[in-house]
């Protein structure tokens, strides 16, 4: 009989840019495979992070963090206690409240001076000086918006919802100019060129990029942004409706729950009062009956729903049209415990749950399983491998079911 072939890694995380860090079990190292299971950089580290923009911190044995390369060249060396990913040639370094910004050549851009430095988007980051401080500066740590502010949002569509020190939100652009002065009682990042606001009333508006009124503070709770110019919003009968990009509702406050999707031939889904889920169109015609217990994302054009009236109770898959496409007794282990789906579709696969053994695996679009669940713990599959955890440490499998 073949020897088994001995696991050489016991703990990974998960994949980022086509490389996911392992631990040897042999040597106490860290190094990073592909997605095939090869080794492509050997096992030396006595810390690892996943890659980003190219780069990844690790550990030496003095326990000093720095970079490498793809290649697993050592581009910055070790000489810190923390670092952070990069982002658009960035990235934070130092130690506790004292970090400071480098650059791709692990050059000092600024003074030790920030309690938090978040990564970069259109070359430009919040950055904290102390936790209830914050500001903006550029990619060369120039700052563009004063660190005087209490709160400041994600950049996102050319505006930073900024919070002062007298508790009101208006909005800057990316030069630090403020284009909707400080008036609001909150404020969600602009989306698809407008954004939410909320007046002393506590009831909630919509703003334009200019901070022209859109529709009028009415609503008593939003979704907080716009998703392909549609959004949804609360009434003070704590009912849900649809507005569009004018501000206008297009769908009355009827429903208990609304969740906008807006793609792969889902426009939105929807709970009645009887909290049964189902889904409308644009114009709010019912394109599904309000009948499903339980309502999973819409993914890779397929709709996990749970059937709570059938006895017993049990799971579908339906196409956006309420089609099946896998029946209820494909959610049926052979001793006839239920199999639960724990998300939607991912690379193909389903991730479902044995309610029987609470153990982990996959099913495909035909409904067969295509991993047994015997995993205490599984994520979603990307790019051909997932996380799986069997006892305390985490692996990688491929869509066959193999440990790489």
């Amino acid at each position: 009989m073949a020897k088994k072939k001995m696991q050489r890694w016991d703990d990974y995380k998960l994949p980022t840019e086509g490389l996911a860090v392992v631990h040897d079990k042999n040597n106490f190292c860290y190094g990073y495979i592909d997605m095939t299971g090869q080794e492509v950089i050997a096992p030396q580290w006595n810390g690892a992070e996943p890659f980003s923009d190219g780069k990844a911190a690790v550990m030496d044995d003095s326990y000093k963090k720095g970079y490498i390369d793809r290649t697993g060249k050592l581009v910055i060396a070790c000489q810190w206690e923390e670092a952070g990913p990069f982002s658009e040639g960035r990235a934070a370094v130092g130690e506790g409240s004292e970090k400071a910004l480098i650059d791709e050549t692990g050059k000092v851009l600024t003074d030790y001076k920030y309690y938090k430095i978040e990564e970069f988007a259109d070359s430009l980051a919040v950055v904290q000086p102390d936790w209830d401080v914050s500001g903006v500066i550029d990619r060369d740590g120039h700052e563009v918006i004063p660190s005087v502010h209490s709160q400041i949002r994600t950049f996102s569509d050319g505006r930073f919802a900024v919070k002062n020190e007298d508790g009101l939100w208006g909005y800057y652009d990316g030069t630090g100019r403020c284009v909707v002065p400080h008036k609001y009682e909150g404020a969600e990042s602009y989306h698809c060129g407008l954004a939410f606001v909320k007046d002393d009333s506590g009831k909630w508006g919509v703003i334009d990029l200019d901070g022209n009124v859109v529709a009028p503070c009415q609503w008593n709770e939003t979704n907080e942004e716009f998703k392909g110019g549609y959004a949804a919003v609360m009434d003070e009968k704590r009912l849900w409706g649809i507005i569009d990009k004018t501000g206008q509702l297009i769908e009355s406050c009827k429903w208990w729950k609304i969740k906008l999707w807006n793609e792969e031939g889902l426009f939105a889904s929807v709970q009645n009062d009887k909290k049964r889920w189902g889904a409308i169109d644009c114009n709010g015609k019912e394109t599904l009956s309000c009948r499903w217990g339980s309502w999973f994302c819409i993914s890779e054009g397929l709709i996990v729903v749970e059937d709570v009236d059938a006895d017993p109770r049990s799971y579908q898959v339906i196409d956006p049209q309420g089609n099946v496409v896998i029946g209820p007794e494909k959610f049926r282990s052979d001793d006839g415990s239920l199999l639960q789906p724990n998300s939607g579709f991912h690379d193909g696969l389903l991730q479902i749950q044995d309610y029987g053994t609470s153990k982990c695996g996959y099913m495909n679009s035909q409904g067969e399983i295509v991993i047994p669940c015997k995993w205490k713990t599984a994520w979603d599959f990307e790019n051909g491998v997932a996380g799986v955890m069997k006892g305390k440490n985490t692996q990688l499998i491929d869509k066959n079911g193999n440990c790489l």
